[in-house]
């Protein structure tokens, strides 16, 4: 703890680059870890080893631009520096393709919940899509990355979701009308009304940080299939908030 206060404070007042090594090398371990919580392209767009050194890049962007006199734990400002680093890489690569079939699927997806008054299953998905069920699941499993960096700006609750707040900040988006006390109520609610194994994903990867392999592996399911569950789960859970601000606007 000495160490690091007094490698902290050379770096503050001298800008020393042994100090900032010194420093990265020691908080690498967290930028491997939220580099590990994204899953890896499965059309070689990009890899782990991408990921890992847009973590490190913002980890270093981290270490940079800390203020410790804001009040703010480190950690936490790094982990949204880190994330967003990542976030705004895998847009700026996926935005061309993904993005267009995340909007497919989102506006479908909407559609059929109107119509069934429910959300539809992958089957029914499919169909409407015009695709076999097994290639509807696969354009989940390719699209998920983008949803799961989403998912932190679904809701931002301390010590769960660390969100990228600069980002959220800039944008229109429905959660900014909640309050943190409603926020945390309907995505209660929300997780609560999704099916069994969609709501146990969820609590292990995004509230528990279990890797997807690692709840393959407890649910005896495919890692694929994981990604594909946690993807329609993200879906379900957006469109339950959106209903929540609805009632909230009456």
């Amino acid at each position: 703890m000495i160490q690091f206060y007094k490698e902290w404070k050379k770096f503050r007042e001298n800008d020393d680059r042994e100090s900032r090594d010194f420093l990265v090398i020691q908080y690498l371990p967290l930028a491997k870890y939220i580099a590990s919580r994204i899953p890896s392209s499965t059309h070689a767009l990009y890899s782990y080893d991408d990921i890992l050194s847009w973590a490190c890049i913002g980890l270093i962007d981290a270490i940079g631009k800390f203020d410790h006199e804001k009040g703010v734990k480190f950690e936490t400002y790094a982990i949204s520096r880190i994330r967003g680093e990542i976030s705004d890489n895998l847009m700026e690569l996926t935005s061309s393709y993904y993005s267009r079939k995340k909007a497919i699927i989102d506006q479908n997806y909407e559609k059929l919940y109107s119509r069934f008054d429910r959300p539809p299953d992958d089957y029914e998905m499919a169909e409407e899509l015009g695709m076999e069920v097994d290639k509807y699941r696969n354009m989940l499993s390719n699209i998920s990355p983008v949803y799961i960096i989403s998912f932190d700006e679904l809701i931002d609750i301390e010590g769960y979701f660390p969100a990228v707040r600069e980002k959220i900040a800039a944008k229109e988006d429905f959660t900014s009308i909640l309050d943190i006390k409603e926020k945390k109520e309907a995505l209660a609610r929300a997780i609560h009304s999704l099916p069994k194994k969609e709501r146990q994903i969820i609590i292990l990867y995004d509230y528990e940080g279990l890797t997807m392999k690692e709840i393959a592996g407890i649910l005896n399911l495919s890692e694929g299939r994981i990604s594909q569950l946690h993807t329609c789960a993200l879906i379900k859970l957006k469109k339950e908030l959106k209903k929540s601000e609805k009632i909230q606007d009456k």
